[in-house]
């Protein structure tokens, strides 16, 4: 099997010309002292203050990647399933 290496220029040189440079380096960092997130959090202004206390600062063609739990924590609010009365459908459903 290629290794991924061996891969890219080949790659490369499918994509169409669009003045894009193609990807020679892949770097993963996590960012320090990320905290604990908490309903109703600010994802954006913790996240600047991790950079800021990295000294990282984002480039233009940076991706950030969070994980779903921290989205959904910091998206607030969450229902107690033990006070949810399924319907019919729901019933059924779960029955077969």
């Amino acid at each position: 099997m290629r290794q991924l290496t061996e891969l890219l220029p080949e790659l490369a040189e499918r994509l169409p010309d669009s003045g894009r440079r193609t990807a020679a380096e892949l770097r993963l960092i996590s960012l320090p002292g990320f905290p604990r997130v908490a309903s109703g959090d600010d994802l954006a202004a913790l996240t600047a203050a991790a950079l800021a206390r990295g000294g990282l600062a984002l480039q233009a063609d940076d991706v950030l990647v969070f994980a779903q739990t921290f989205v959904s924590t910091a998206e607030g609010p969450r229902v107690d399933l033990a006070g949810v009365t399924p319907g019919p459908a729901a019933s059924q459903a779960t029955s077969t």
